[in-house]
């Protein structure tokens, strides 16, 4: 079998195989690469063609290629190969596998001289060429002792058989070289003087000339012959030299296969390079696939940063609608305070009648009743102004939760601020209607004392009907309306707070805010102390009140009512302070709980005016019953 291929001249090549040859190289290496290829597709070492001892075949195998190495159209790394396949490396070169021996003409492969039967590389052409000539031209002088035709010119050759002759091998041209040219004229004429045996005489009969001609021939030829012993001299040296280079050769065959071992190392190298680089690429493409839903995400976040920008407008929108509803109630209740203080003239007047006595103790009693329902009516219209002011202060608190506390902290801060504000002009406006409720008592009393002393009768005085008992019972009620108003707003601060610790804020200004809860809970607690003792106190020596108005079982009901709602005050106040605790065993996991803080201080503050105004509320009945 032997392969077969189109030079870069498109001369057919053939290169005979056998099981002893050496792995015959494919490439675009001159000099180097036993099947030679310019092909551009073709690497400079793609492939190699050897013989499989353990499988008894010929395989090819890929050495690192950039464009593959395909048998019969198939891709492969190493095969097996046999008559009638094709191996194409690249895209365009083909080597067919033939059966039978190639062609008896040389065939030299790519710019190397190359047998018909593979071998160890040798050296290039032009050297094994010479070499060739060189070793002929040393067979034919060992064989003849010197230049051939020169030692005996006078002799005729002998009819003899020639001597056989090496043939030079199929890759070796001989170098042409000149033949010493022979006289034959002079060789047949001196033989047959040697043959016949004639005598010396006859000898001097040659003429001087020939003697001259044939001297002058034999000192050429004897030139001729220096010439050729010295190029034979310098054959054999160059005979040397090539045998010195093939021993060279030989090394640089060893290192020719150390370097093409560690070029398919290099080669299988360059193959997990390449993969990695491919899982490099995936991973690029997966990171460049991750990097645009992110894009997509931050766009998204910036379109819902703007929605919500949109809506924190919104909610100061509605805060300012809030604050101007805010302002038509403060206006609407100073409308009423007015009133009321015109009530209370109005009762002064009635005051100077009665002291005049211009008016009977019916008339009297009339205008009072009349009086109260204007004064209930007047108080029911303030009810109803306070629970809308509250409905409103509820909706301004909700829609600050609802701002983001990163985004919107100043204008939140301002809305908390006028929210005390406001708390404080509705403490205010509860500290004087508790005034005038208290102006009023007071002139009832004065009253009552001006009927008792006109009629000089003892009376017994109904407090389950009086509407200061009814009024201070209506505030207990809405004391326990704002507790409990007081509890949702804790709880939700308590939400909040869970939601703070989850997010992660920073925690700025925690400690002073802590501080501050601490030092007004316990405020706080001094004062519910206080109140549970007076309110102790108060029910210990409560006696029956004076001019027969003795302690009903209804006013012990609210007495106890209003004890239990200092007790719900405690318990709120209480529970702000565990609330304050859990936020400082909190403080380094969580961030910023400012607002959060503020929230709860807020409640705490509500739960400190509201255990204020029972205290106001204990003193009053204190007095309505005559109890120093």
């Amino acid at each position: 079998m032997y392969l077969e291929w189109r030079d870069v001249n498109g001369k057919m090549m053939h290169l005979q195989l056998a099981p002893d040859i050496e792995p015959v190289t494919i490439g675009r290496k001159p000099n180097v690469s036993r099947i030679f290829s310019n092909e551009t597709t073709v690497s400079r070492d793609h492939g190699r063609i050897g013989y499989d001892e353990a499988e008894r075949s010929y395989y090819i195998k890929d050495i690192g290629s950039a464009n593959g190495t395909f048998v019969n159209g198939k891709q492969v790394k190493r095969a097996s190969i046999d008559k009638g396949d094709v191996v194409r490396c690249g895209e365009r070169f083909e080597i067919f596998l033939r059966d039978g021996s190639a062609p008896g003409e040389r065939q030299p492969t790519g710019q190397t001289g190359q047998q018909n039967v593979v071998d160890r590389p040798r050296m290039a052409g032009p050297t094994m060429h010479h070499v060739g000539g060189l070793d002929n031209l040393r067979d034919q002088v060992n064989r003849q002792g010197g230049v051939p035709e020169l030692q005996r010119p006078a002799q005729r050759p002998e009819p003899a058989r020639p001597e056989p002759r090496p043939e030079p091998r199929p890759e070796l041209r001989p170098e042409a070289r000149p033949e010493p040219r022979a006289e034959p004229r002079y060789d047949d004429r001196a033989a047959p003087h040697a043959q016949t045996n004639r005598p010396s005489a006859q000898v001097p009969a040659v003429s001087s000339v020939e003697i001259d001609t044939l001297r002058r021939r034999i000192a050429e030829l004897e030139t001729d012959n220096g010439r050729l012993m010295s190029r034979a001299t310098q054959a054999e040296n160059r005979v040397k030299e090539v045998e010195r280079s093939n021993v060279a050769d030989e090394g640089l065959y060893d290192k020719y296969a150390q370097l093409k071992e560690h070029a398919q190392t290099l080669s299988r190298q360059l193959e997990r390079t390449r993969e990695e680089l491919a899982q490099e690429q995936n991973r690029a493409l997966e990171a460049d696939a991750r990097a645009r839903e992110l894009e997509r995400r931050v766009k998204e976040t910036e379109d819902k940063g703007a929605d919500a920008q949109e809506r924190i407008a919104g909610l100061k929108v509605r805060v300012t609608q809030k604050d101007r509803q805010i302002e038509e109630l403060q206006r609407q209740y100073d409308q009423l305070d007015y009133e009321a203080r015109a009530l209370k003239d109005q009762v002064l007047a009635l005051e100077a009648h009665i002291n005049d006595g211009h008016f009977s103790n019916n008339a009297y009693e009339r205008k009072i009743n009349m009086l109260q329902e204007i004064i209930q009516e007047k108080e029911e219209l303030i009810q109803e102004k306070k629970a809308e002011l509250r409905a409103k202060e509820v909706e301004l608190r909700q829609a600050q939760m609802g701002v983001g506390l990163s985004d919107l902290e100043s204008e939140k801060r301002k809305l908390l601020e006028d929210f005390h504000n406001s708390i404080k002009r509705n403490d205010e406006m509860n500290e004087r209607v508790s005034q005038l409720n208290r102006q009023i008592d007071g002139l009832k009393g004065e009253l009552e004392a001006a009927k008792q002393a006109a009629d000089r009768k003892p009376k017994e005085i109904d407090v389950n009907e009086h509407p200061d008992f009814k009024a201070k019972v209506r505030e207990i009620e809405r004391h326990r309306e704002e507790l409990q108003q007081a509890q949702r707003d804790l709880a939700k601060a308590e939400f909040r707070l869970e939601q703070v610790a989850a997010e992660g804020a920073s925690a700025k200004g925690l400690q002073q805010d802590l501080e501050r809860l601490r030092s007004r809970n316990e405020s706080l607690e001094d004062q519910l102390r206080e109140t549970e003792a007076r309110v102790a106190e108060l029910l210990e020596r409560a006696p029956a009140p004076a001019k027969g108005a003795p302690i009903t079982p209804e006013l012990e009901a609210a007495l106890e009512d209003l004890v239990e709602a200092v007790i719900a005050a405690k318990r709120n106040a209480l529970l702000a302070r565990d609330t304050a605790d859990k936020l400082n065993r909190q403080r380094t996991k969580t961030g910023d709980l400012a607002d959060t803080v503020e929230l709860v201080f807020d409640a705490t503050v509500v739960l400190a005016q509201d255990l204020g105004m029972q205290e106001r509320m204990v003193k009053a009945l204190k007095q309505d019953l005559g109890l120093t």
